[in-house]
């Protein structure tokens, strides 16, 4: 009896605590060649920036679902907090699904929708209605 609540307590204390959502804004630049785009996300987590991500971008074109032969991209981190860089080649212009999978701080997956080349910026919104255009997923390991 007295070694399951030890265990117990152990366990409860060694679980990391889920942090809160992750918040990304995005801005995308044409780049020097025809379909190229430079995207900076700003990445927030509980009103701060988010330090240390490690996350890839996957971009999708929603209205053609597996038409697009695309890679994830690695995310490289900026000198600023919570600023990434990850430079994009998109087959065509129009909407994409830019979706960032993170592997640290934890698991999770941020989706953003964003119109190339009208409308090259794009934030979270600041709410989680599943009626959005852009979903976060958090997922415990």
């Amino acid at each position: 009896m007295f070694k399951a609540s030890i265990f117990g307590l152990i366990t409860i204390l060694s679980t990391p605590a889920i942090a809160g959502r992750i918040n990304a804004d995005v801005n995308c630049l044409q780049g020097a060649e025809d379909m190229q785009f430079d995207c900076m996300f700003m990445l927030m987590q509980d009103a701060a920036p988010l330090q240390g991500a490690e996350f890839t971008v996957l971009p999708q074109m929603p209205s053609m679902p597996m038409a697009h032969n695309t890679q994830p991209i690695p995310a490289m981190p900026l000198a600023d907090a919570g600023r990434y860089h990850v430079p994009m080649v998109l087959d065509m212009l129009g909407e994409w699904a830019l979706k960032l999978e993170f592997s640290a701080p934890q698991r999770n997956v941020v989706v953003i929708k964003v119109q190339f080349p009208a409308d090259v910026t794009a934030k979270t919104p600041s709410h989680s209605h599943s009626h959005t255009n852009t979903h976060t997923h958090t997922h415990k390991d």
